[in-house]
């Protein structure tokens, strides 16, 4: 009886149940603001609008578990979001497409991990740097042209719907499960998860901390090239220079809400998901409530902040019962 109270108040407590809550309270305050934001098509709308986002951010989350970071996020996109479409438009099956972003996608994971786990490079410089070097890369490619003029069959990944759901939000489902799945039951998980808790440990432990880090950062660019595909496919035009400007921020801010920490080692994938969820309701609430858009990214930072002091608190208190145990 104990253990199930334990475990009761261990969920009432844990910061994914916190933003769960806050999901509600938000969902219900911007229902009295709005008629329309309850209304059948606009709940598909926001599932539409958190799906790209909320892929990159479960394979972004990867890499905060180890304590590392990734700046590079919306160039990775865009260069896959470009390459699918110049893939699908020479005649490529969609398999193909999907299987050349995803390569691709892989290949700048690559490089980030060199930089980080060979290099030793510090990930917020090396991501940054490669963040540039990404996006010329895309520039080059597509020659500075807007890649567009899709066939519909590829068209229908990004817009089409199963059971009234998109299909893209419907991927950003199964791509959580999985990781989730990855990081409880898989070893590589959970390898990953001890090498950003404690670094030093993980190496007197025998972990290969090189290839772990390389793992994790080619995982995520994997998970970000098949958002790109997806990307292509809902939006239909891709400007290489533009795609995925702002996507880095969105990515942490999404990660940092939902319980992540950046010295790594702390989080789950369903506070990820759940981050994805709030900052995509907030977002949609604002516009429908005609809100100035210069208010979102403010609205977005202060969230950010509260869900930082609710971490900080609940590290304060964890410590307190170690202490007083």
């Amino acid at each position: 009886m104990e253990d199930k109270i334990k475990k009761k108040n261990k969920i009432l407590e844990s910061q994914e149940f916190m933003i769960f809550i806050f999901i509600i309270v938000v969902s219900i305050v911007f229902a009295v603001i709005s008629d329309n934001f309850s209304s059948p098509s606009n709940i598909q709308l926001i599932f539409s609008q958190v799906a790209i986002n909320g892929i990159c951010t479960i394979g972004v989350s990867m890499v905060v578990f180890l304590g590392g970071i990734d700046l590079s996020s919306g160039s990775i996109l865009s260069l896959c979001a470009a390459c699918s479409g110049m893939i699908v438009n020479s005649g490529m099956p969609l398999v193909v497409t999907i299987l050349c972003s995803v390569l691709i996608g892989m290949c700048c994971g690559l490089l980030n991990g060199f930089l980080v786990a060979r290099l030793r490079i510090p990930p917020i410089i090396a991501t940054l740097a490669s963040m540039n070097i990404i996006r010329g890369l895309a520039i080059i490619v597509t020659g500075g042209d807007w890649i567009t003029g899709f066939p519909k069959s590829f068209n229908g990944i990004g817009q089409g719907r199963v059971f009234g759901l998109p299909i893209p939000f419907l991927i950003f489902l199964a791509v959580t499960a999985l990781a989730a799945i990855l990081f409880r039951y898989v070893n590589i998980g959970r390898k990953i998860y001890a090498v950003g808790g404690n670094i030093a440990a993980a190496e007197l432990a025998g972990l290969n901390v090189v290839r772990i880090k390389l793992f994790a950062y080619i995982l995520c660019g994997a998970t970000i090239g098949l958002a790109g595909t997806i990307y292509a496919s809902m939006v239909g035009t891709i400007s290489a220079s533009t795609t995925g400007s702002s996507l880095g921020f969105q990515i942490l801010a999404a990660a940092l809400i939902g319980g992540l920490s950046i010295n790594g080692g702390k989080g789950t994938v369903l506070g990820s998901f759940l981050g994805v969820v709030l900052l995509g309701v907030i977002k949609n609430g604002l516009i429908l409530s005609k809100v100035s858009e210069y208010w979102i990214d403010a609205v977005t930072g202060s969230v950010i902040l509260i869900a930082l002091a609710i971490n900080a608190v609940q590290i304060i208190r964890r410590q307190r019962r170690i202490t007083i145990s």
